[in-house]
């Protein structure tokens, strides 16, 4: 017999509040409650900025330095995928269709 069991997700923003983040993860731990966070981020690779990776559209450069080597952070079947906007990801095409397909990761 299975006992069966779900984990549950909360997506955080850039910048996260790691005292926040701990105290969430301590909080789930006290309560027998199986948790995941994903960090919404995208960053680029030439000039390091970070933003929010939230939005259904991708963007084609970087805000900040205009360059094209960005990557994307996105979770697919409990991975966390790297994800080259310009470039290539440990996913097939399939999986990232669905990442682009979906409302909120």
């Amino acid at each position: 017999m299975f006992n069966g069991g779900k984990i549950q997700y909360v997506r955080v923003d850039v910048p996260y509040n790691i005292e926040a983040l701990e105290a969430y993860v301590t909080n789930a731990m006290e309560l027998g409650l199986y948790e995941g966070i994903n960090i919404a981020l995208a960053y680029c690779d030439n000039c390091g900025f970070q933003w929010n990776n939230t939005g259904t559209k991708r963007p084609e450069i970087c805000p900040r330095c205009g360059k094209e080597e960005m990557t994307m952070t996105d979770r697919m079947c409990g991975y966390i995928a790297f994800t080259k906007i310009h470039g290539k990801s440990r996913l097939n095409d399939a999986k990232m269709a669905e990442i682009r397909d979906r409302i909120s990761m």
